[in-house]
């Protein structure tokens, strides 16, 4: 998994606010001092992988999507 997380390339140049409780927040901060790795970087490598094991979601979403008027 470190593997994967410090190869992993982060793209994209969009910013969201997200929540964090302390402790969260204070794992990520150990993770980039003892390995250098961004939370930016675990939190988007996170994401993808989480939609990459779930490919009904992504289907769930567009299939929602096309049923909204507009």
């Amino acid at each position: 998994l470190l593997a994967d997380l410090l190869a992993y390339e982060l793209s994209g140049n969009e910013k969201l606010l997200i929540q964090l409780d302390s402790r969260t927040v204070f794992m990520l901060k150990q993770l980039k001092v003892t390995k250098g790795i961004d939370m930016n970087k675990l939190i988007a490598y996170s994401i993808e992988a989480f939609f990459k094991e779930r490919p009904e979601l992504i289907n769930y979403i567009k299939a929602s999507l096309q049923t909204i008027e507009l």
